[in-house]
């Protein structure tokens, strides 16, 4: 999200107070405590006087509560409040504002304490003040530092000015976030078990997409130190036949995607060499036309035809380990995201105008992914273009994408939790109704989560 003259400004709240449903006339607003609670229901409220400089552009926010408390089940939410006035020394639980029904930010469970981090959406803050109310859905009591305290909360900003930093946009700048309706959070049925895959030689799973080309078909390959191969399988994992691009060995292919390519109407594999435990700074993907799959009484080992290698590099002398391949169905721009544990994954574009196998292509910074853990393992985009589901080692995510949203802006805004299902694999099925995840192993199990909301 931000590039080197993205600027950071942190504040400490001009107010907070915290009431409970279990001494609705109380008044908490010297306490040097903040506390949140599900049952009975303890909510906080904090307000910040934003001062940024005239024309800044809100690119990321998130706010920052530190907490003693050792375990955090379910973590906080952020929600926006109603305009009923509040005041530190006088609100309680009785006159204290409604909360809105979405949420702008969520920070999730610990087990230590320390500083809990909610990454909010920037498109819910403004210049000058900012008030919001803290609470969870937990039955186990967390208790905050207040302005009051040694460790006051935290509201850190990163914005732009002009643009980028008062100059005019350059190519893999962060795209401006325009203000586009988005749905509300979509909602899945807990996992099914849809079988498992029996195939020796497929224990390293690393990546997962639904054919377009063959109904009921899902793609997938082996990580590092296979062959350049990937396998066909069935709805219910059983192994359909195998597809080899050669018979050499593979460097970390660590996820596949399925889209658009450089003939309408013709399905595409993007195959993508991304990954590097220690950092790469030299990538590349492999994209073929998605070949037709026949089942037959036992599995089949054929080439995959016509596949062409697309070589790109980061920026500059950048090197990064990567696990997510994502391809733009609407535009068939491929994405790389970041695998980090710093808590924020960069996104990198390389755009279906310059996809050519005889260069080697910079790629383009758009934005960045302010998550708890920026772990990130695997993701896909719906069919229709409409939603980014991204997996990690401990959560899936989705954001929703407005009509006219890039895939860039659809990734800065509140990100909606998924179940997380098993593994590191993720793919959306063909019609966008469900998707699936698979593992590493032996035997692995495939499932499957149905949609129930949109």
């Amino acid at each position: 999200m931000s590039t080197a003259a993205a600027k950071t400004a942190t504040f400490r709240p001009v107010s907070d107070t915290y009431v409970s449903q279990a001494h609705p006339g109380k008044r908490y607003g010297r306490s040097p405590r903040l506390r949140v609670d599900g049952r009975p229901l303890q909510r906080a409220y904090l307000r910040f006087n934003v001062k940024l400089p005239r024309g800044a552009v809100i690119r990321r926010a998130s706010l920052r509560l530190f907490t003693r408390s050792r375990r955090g089940s379910k973590g906080y939410y952020v929600s926006p409040i109603s305009r009923r006035r509040w005041t530190e020394p006088a609100t309680v639980y009785r006159s204290a504002p409604a909360l809105r029904r979405r949420l702008i930010g969520r920070a999730r469970g610990w087990k230590r304490p320390g500083w809990k981090r909610a990454p909010l959406s920037a498109r819910a803050l403004k210049r000058g003040r900012n008030s919001f109310a803290v609470a969870t859905t937990s039955r186990l009591a967390k208790v905050f530092g207040s302005r009051q305290s040694r460790h006051r909360p935290r509201l850190v900003i990163a914005y732009d000015v002009g643009g980028a930093g008062g100059r005019l946009p350059r190519p893999g700048d962060p795209l401006p976030i325009d203000p586009l309706p988005i749905g509300p959070c979509p909602s899945f049925a807990p996992s099914v078990k849809m079988g498992n895959l029996d195939f020796s030689a497929a224990e390293e799973l690393s990546g997962l997409a639904a054919s377009r080309r063959n109904p009921g078909v899902l793609w997938s390959h082996n990580d590092s130190g296979d062959t350049e191969r990937v396998f066909a399988m069935d709805s219910t994992a059983q192994l359909i036949g195998t597809h080899t691009v050669s018979a050499n060995s593979q460097q970390d292919w660590e996820d596949i995607a399925v889209g658009p390519g450089p003939n309408p109407g013709t399905s595409y594999l993007y195959i993508g060499s991304i990954g590097g435990n220690n950092g790469r700074h030299d990538l590349h993907v492999y994209r073929a036309p998605e070949p037709q799959v026949t089942a037959g009484a036992a599995p089949y080992t054929v080439p995959l035809s016509s596949a062409v290698k697309l070589r790109m590099h980061y920026p500059g002398s950048e090197e990064h380990n990567s696990e997510t391949l994502l391809v733009d169905p609407l535009t068939s721009d491929i994405y790389v995201v970041t695998k980090t544990y710093s808590g924020q994954a960069r996104v990198y574009r390389y755009p279906a105008a310059q996809q050519n196998p005889a260069t080697d292509y910079a790629l383009q910074f758009v934005t960045t992914l302010d998550i708890p853990t920026g772990a990130l393992t695997a993701g896909d985009i719906s069919p229709n273009g409409s939603e980014i589901a991204i997996k990690g080692y401990n959560e899936s995510y989705i954001w929703r994408r407005a009509s006219g949203a890039s895939i860039a802006q659809a990734l800065q805004t509140t990100a909606c939790p998924i179940p997380h299902g098993n593994g590191e694999a993720l793919a959306f099925s063909a019609n966008g109704n469900s998707y699936y995840t698979i593992t590493e192993g032996s035997s692995v199990p495939l499932y499957n989560f149905a949609r129930l909301t949109n």
